[in-house]
């Protein structure tokens, strides 16, 4: 199997069951976005497969070293660089965020942006479907 499709495979199965808060459905379909909107933009195969992992460390079982141990270092690097420390409080988790992206590789930065796109659709839709 190719690492694209196994990281498809592999983020299907560690978010099963789980649905987002803002348009309850399924998680994965946000990480299968965030991923063609990288490979709309051309980005290569690991930052592609890094931007479907990245809500795994921060929202299932499986940690960083997991992602580099069964993807690589190049993948985990990029993951490690857009995933938010949960152990947090709110406020202090999106300081570090922030700074987090504001020190990313261009690749890092991209798969925030993918993701925050995503995010902005997601609120558009559902303002539309409200009539505001």
């Amino acid at each position: 199997m190719e690492k694209l499709d196994y990281a498809i495979l592999f983020a299907t199965k560690a978010h099963e069951g789980q649905r987002r808060k803002t348009d309850n459905v399924e998680m994965i379909f946000h990480s299968f976005t965030v991923g063609i909107i990288l490979q709309r933009e051309k980005m290569d195969d690991d930052t592609v497969i890094a931007g479907i992992l990245h809500d795994v460390v921060e929202d299932t079982k499986y940690s960083i070293e997991d992602i580099k141990n069964i993807f690589g270092k190049n993948v985990s690097d990029k993951v490690e660089e857009v995933t938010e420390n949960k152990k947090l409080e709110w406020k202090e988790r999106k300081k570090e965020a922030i700074e987090k992206v504001r020190t990313a590789s261009l690749e890092g930065k991209m798969i925030e942006c993918a993701d925050k796109i995503n995010n902005l659709e997601t609120l558009y839709d559902l303002l539309k479907e409200k009539g505001e």
